[in-house]
């Protein structure tokens, strides 16, 4: 095999197997303390906002959960997830995607089977 027929086969391939990639990410803002609404300029809110700040470096605790679609990626329409079951402080960030062994799936079942993979931060306490 010639090495321009070898090398279109490998291109071929490679946008054969990651057509459908997608990804949808989510970062939540963080709110001020609660100490910092009413007096901003306390030593309190000080505090407050330095360990926010500390807690910002601090990564959370993470979930991957695989969701499973069926023809296309449109059946079923609407997937509730509930983040409080996971995260009971609530979500630092939430990121949905196609994982590779999703989209080779997805690929081998000619998009009858569609699975995604959520993965969840969860804001550190």
């Amino acid at each position: 095999m010639n090495v321009q027929l070898r090398s279109l086969l490998i291109l071929g391939a490679a946008l054969f197997l990651t057509e459908g990639c997608r990804h949808a990410y989510v970062r939540y803002g963080e709110l001020p303390p609660a100490v910092c609404v009413n007096y901003p300029e306390s030593m309190d809110c000080a505090r407050a906002r330095k360990r926010q700040t500390e807690l910002q470096n601090t990564p959370g605790e993470r979930h991957i959960i695989k969701q499973n679609y069926y023809l296309f990626g449109y059946y079923p329409r609407n997937v509730v997830l509930d983040v409080r079951q996971y995260c009971p402080g609530g979500p630092r960030s939430i990121h949905r995607y196609t994982g590779m062994m999703d989209g080779f799936l997805e690929q081998l079942t000619f998009t009858i089977y569609s699975p995604q993979t959520v993965e969840i931060e969860c804001a550190p306490q």
